[in-house]
């Protein structure tokens, strides 16, 4: 009987499509059965198992077990949007194994917001040691910092160096969250959000391009899953040309023929405007400049 109550358990989890399955492994008799089991039927004291290359076997019920693990696959690209909301209500609250595809480039930084939390050693295994993440600190007039943390929090956004483009990883026993959205961090003039499933914001937004660089969101466009973005908190928010991870600047970011580039070398203010090669050649009012790519205070 308790092995009906387990079978019968199985069945009520199947159909969940491709980014929200159970793995199962499946013994009849004496051997395990190597195949994904997508039908199951019980009649009597037999059961049939309908396989995913499509073959059927019966079996005495009393010789065939089942061991389930829950394991929730998310992905990053548009068509994955619905299917990561279902997986979530799906799993939301289970401590599950989790497959999840999110491409990042390595030595870059890149966005992220996972519904789940990662710890430090996870972040090393999956990206390498050195992985650097951050959250948003401040964003104001004088420039967008992000500050360095240990430890990815669930629905949290982050920004995220990695070692190495790991663009697939699996972990196991995780506590999946059911989020329909993705966090915010608030700052004085933008707001740092989050995205579970694809959203279309709307108003002054910037993005991380492939290249690790700060751009402006076309209107209309939208972001993906498992990604982040800054939004302008009002119609007067500085508009930042450059950002900082604990208080060192990326550099200055400018546009040519559509595309986003780091410049480090020369003196820059922190809107983005050149003041000529070197310090030694300039008279600079008191102030905060970026020189060859690091913030540099004048008093």
């Amino acid at each position: 009987m308790k092995r009906k109550v387990i079978l019968s358990a199985f069945m009520g989890l199947m159909g969940l499509g491709a980014y929200g399955q159970t793995y199962e492994t499946v013994t009849v008799g004496d051997v395990v059965v190597d195949k994904f089991v997508t039908g199951m039927t019980v009649s009597g004291d037999n059961v049939s198992l309908t396989y995913s290359d499509g073959t059927v076997q019966t079996a005495e019920l009393s010789g065939v077990s089942v061991d389930l693990t829950y394991r929730a696959s998310l992905a990053d690209d548009a068509t994955a949007s619905d299917a990561n909301t279902a997986t979530l209500a799906n799993f939301g609250g289970k401590t599950v194994g989790v497959s999840v595809k999110r491409q990042l480039t390595a030595g870059q930084w890149n966005v992220l917001c996972l519904p789940f939390s990662m710890t430090a050693d996870q972040i090393a295994t999956v990206w390498g040691d050195g992985t650097r993440i951050a959250t948003l600190d401040y964003a104001d007039g004088e420039g967008v910092n992000f500050a360095s943390q240990t430890a990815i929090q669930a629905g949290v956004p982050y920004i995220i160096q990695p070692v190495n483009a790991n663009d697939e990883f699996a972990l196991d026993a995780v506590l999946l969250k059911n989020l329909t959205a993705g966090g915010q961090m608030q700052a004085a003039d933008w707001t740092f959000v989050g995205t579970i499933p694809t959203e279309q914001p709307t108003g002054t937004v910037r993005c991380l391009t492939g290249d690790g660089t700060m751009a402006e969101l076309a209107a209309g466009e939208s972001v993906y899953p498992l990604r982040a973005y800054m939004k302008a908190n009002n119609e007067t928010a500085a508009l930042f040309t450059t950002f900082s991870v604990d208080g060192d600047a990326t550099g200055i970011m400018q546009i040519e023929n559509g595309n986003a580039k780091i410049v480090n070398e020369g003196v820059f203010d922190l809107n983005g405007r050149y003041m000529g090669r070197a310090v030694s050649e300039l008279s600079l009012p008191k102030g905060i400049y970026i020189v060859s790519g690091k913030k540099m205070v004048v008093k």
